[in-house]
């Protein structure tokens, strides 16, 4: 069963104008308006009070189209509508979520990102290439954002889209009134310097890509305006350009009106440059749109009903960078086994608890040191990695999220490998076999212990100079200059000449094989994850017997450590 947080405050913005004398949110899709569809997602997340912020002028349109308890107010400008919600952030007893008020999208997504305790604050966005000027570029590290674009900001090298939904987490909230009150002020009379010039740049830029994909059509209808009579049968030109101007209104004019007076992408940005941690939940392949006619509120809805949710948010309960053998071999089934566990409600941490008392049997099997123990210790334990696999898929599939499941998962894990070690050591003694098998273990597992150290202190010093990075005034439209530290560690010596040029080339040929499907996973099986140490655990000892394991992981271990060791390297002197 999802929880969600207490006190959750939401803000609409309905601020794009649709096809209809009006706001795209009131659009209807599924015999019920935008607006009211997302109200109900809200209130199903848990949302205690929802506030609706629109153009004077649609105000009244909007409140028809609502309960009573959705606060709708009309703001006439940018600058108010930051001020409100830095009034709104003040005030509000827990999280606040800003969302455009005309998104279609499948309830799981703000599921995700409203249920989730590990995103304190955070956007959802999409690395699928999303065109136009409604979803802003972001560039994400490690599952930060680092940086965002707003149509009066500009992002470099970006590898997301932000699609418009923003967590504020109630420890944020301050940062969040005062990015908001510095942004009202910036935009209460005028604009500060190169904020005019870089919005028109974007819609220039937009209205060019739209130009050239309908220049075929625009071709034709001069050339049949040059015909006296036209034949029957011949489109009418003046009908033509009626369309085209159409297409034109929806694709290029009302979302460049609806970016100029947006509020949240620019909220984003002063988040970001006051150093707030925003990290992202990801679309994946849930639905997401922003209809802005008719037409298209109903055809997106149409397409969004033949999905089928509950498999898509079965798919995403995989993780995207699990290594090769849990992909293949194990996650296409253990999801189905996550599915039926969270029918029969089950929970993350009583799965994870299953899994190591899995293995602890694991590891009383391989203490025998017989063949029937060995082999009954090799199953044990790669059910116990099932279930280990499914503890995680059952807590993104019922979004079932705590901090406590986190660490009982992370310890379990390291637990259930360093017992079946000590097994594996038992046994070959209580058969006579073992000479120096302690020694061996003790490597193997000094070994890991080494790896998962350098793994956890090099992500937390990606982390730090994340966070000592120094962020650009609101006022400058370009970003300031963060490639010093973009997944990489800062090194005393980077810049040393051939030093820094030979490890330059070294990660651009990694980025380049990683491009290519089997290399990929190639160096994913390099590094040696838990998928593949406990099948080559269960191999070995069922086979061979705990020496060779043992040898096994020492030489596997180092290559990967090897491996793993000189990427880090060169990054750092990238």
């Amino acid at each position: 069963m999802t929880t969600h947080p207490s006190g959750t405050t939401a803000i609409c913005l309905a601020i794009a104008a649709g096809d209809q004398q009006g706001p795209a949110c009131l659009l209807s899709a599924g015999g019920e308006t935008l607006l009211g569809r997302l109200v109900t997602q809200l209130r199903r997340n848990g949302a205690t009070r929802v506030l609706v912020i629109t153009r004077p002028e649609w105000a009244a349109a909007c409140a028809r189209t609502v309960d009573g308890d959705v606060e709708v107010e009309g703001q006439a400008a940018l600058a108010d509508a930051l001020a409100r919600i830095a009034d709104v952030a003040d005030q509000a007893p827990g999280d606040l979520l800003l969302t455009h008020a005309d998104v279609l999208t499948h309830d799981g997504v703000i599921d995700g990102l409203v249920a989730d305790p590990r995103v304190r604050s955070g956007v959802l966005s999409t690395t699928k290439p999303m065109p136009g000027l409604l979803c802003p570029r972001v560039r994400i590290s490690r599952g930060r954002v680092v940086a965002s674009e707003s149509g009066y900001h500009r992002v470099e090298a970006h590898n997301s889209y932000l699609l418009g939904v923003c967590k504020i987490g109630r420890l944020d909230l301050g940062e969040a009134a005062a990015a908001a009150r510095e942004l009202s002020g910036l935009t209460a009379s005028g604009l500060p310097d190169g904020w005019s010039s870089e919005f028109a740049d974007k819609v220039a830029d937009r209205g060019a890509i739209h130009l050239a994909a309908y220049a075929g059509r625009y071709a034709l209808i001069e050339q049949l305006a040059t015909v006296a009579t036209l034949p029957a049968g011949f489109p009418d030109p003046e009908r033509l350009r009626d369309q085209l101007a159409s297409e034109y209104q929806i694709g290029v004019a009302a979302p460049a009106e609806a970016l100029r007076d947006d509020p949240l992408p620019m909220l984003v940005v002063g988040l970001i440059r006051r150093d707030v941690v925003m990290t992202s939940t990801y679309l994946r392949d849930l639905y997401w749109e922003r209809p802005l006619s008719a037409a298209r509120a109903q055809s997106a809805y149409d397409e969004m009903a033949g999905i089928d949710e509950d498999e898509v948010l079965l798919d995403s309960a995989v993780k995207a960078t699990d290594g090769f053998f849990t992909t293949f071999f194990v996650s296409s089934y253990s999801r189905y086994i996550a599915r039926w566990a969270a029918h029969k409600g089950f929970t993350p941490n009583q799965v994870t608890t299953v899994s190591m008392l899995l293995g602890l049997l694991a590891a009383i099997g391989f203490a025998t040191g017989r063949p029937p123990g060995m082999v009954t210790g090799a199953i044990l334990l790669q059910v116990a990695f099932t279930a280990d696999c499914v503890d995680g898929q059952l807590a993104r599939y019922s979004r079932q999220f705590s901090k406590l499941g986190a660490w009982l998962d992370s310890v379990f894990d390291r637990g259930k490998e360093y017992v079946v070690y000590a097994g594996l050591a038992i046994g070959a003694m209580a058969t006579g076999a073992g000479s120096g098998i302690w020694f061996l273990a003790a490597a193997a597992l000094a070994l890991q212990t080494f790896r998962h150290y350098v793994d956890f202190s090099y992500a937390a010093q990606q982390h730090e100079a994340l966070a000592a990075s120094v962020r650009g005034s609101l006022k400058a439209p370009d970003e300031t200059d963060m490639s010093s530290w973009e997944g990489q560690v800062t090194s005393d010596v980077a810049g040393s000449g051939i030093l820094e040029r030979i490890a330059r080339s070294g990660v651009r040929t990694s980025v380049a094989f990683e491009r290519q499907p089997w290399m990929k996973w190639a160096k994913r099986i390099i590094v040696l994850p838990i998928g593949e140490r406990f099948a080559l655990i269960s191999l070995t000892a069922a086979f061979a017997g705990a020496r060779t394991t043992f040898v096994a992981l020492l030489v596997w271990g180092a290559v990967a450590a090897a491996y793993t060791t000189t990427g880090r390297v060169l990054r750092s002197f990238a």
